[in-house]
């Protein structure tokens, strides 16, 4: 349990998103569970926001 309250914490620290673990937890749409999605959910909001990319995205 431990394990995954850092990671979370790790993931909400590193995308800085709003909704934080609701990403993963508790996803507004069908289908947003899923890795690939959370991620773009992620890149979409971050250049939104003016705010750099993850190392190798495009």
């Amino acid at each position: 349990e431990n394990y995954i309250v850092s990671i979370v914490n790790h993931f909400i620290h590193i995308t800085e998103h709003p909704a934080k673990g609701d990403l993963i937890f508790y996803p507004e749409n069908p289908g947003d569970e899923e890795p690939e999605k959370i991620l773009q959910i992620v890149k979409e909001w971050r250049r939104s926001q003016g705010l750099p990319l993850f190392k190798d995205s495009e």
